[in-house]
């Protein structure tokens, strides 16, 4: 009976041994895929900072080119302005010299 008892306590701290080791099994394989998904997310964080950065240098560019365009044409304006006066001035210098 003693070993029969004994015999039940090795197969009871066997099983106890086998439930431990499928557990730790399981957890790797949590472990597994939770760093793959980590590494996912790692990737597509990555990713999007670089999206950004591009974004942004994008909106830089574009705005420094409407600024620049901007610029262009109020130059252009402030020309076309002053031929518009100098011919204006000519006009009434002509008229002046007329009435004289």
């Amino acid at each position: 009976m003693d070993r029969a008892a004994e015999r039940k306590g090795y197969e009871d701290t066997i099983k106890l041994l086998e439930d431990q080791v499928n557990g730790l099994l399981q957890e790797e394989t949590q472990m597994k895929e939770f760093r793959d998904q980590k590494e996912k997310l790692m990737d597509q964080i990555a990713q999007l900072k670089l999206d950004v950065e591009n974004e942004k240098k994008a909106r830089l560019n574009d705005g420094t080119e409407k600024d620049r365009d901007k610029l262009q044409a109020t130059e252009k304006l402030r020309r076309e302005m002053l031929k518009q006066i100098k011919m204006t001035k000519a006009s009434l210098l002509a008229l002046n010299d007329d009435q004289q």
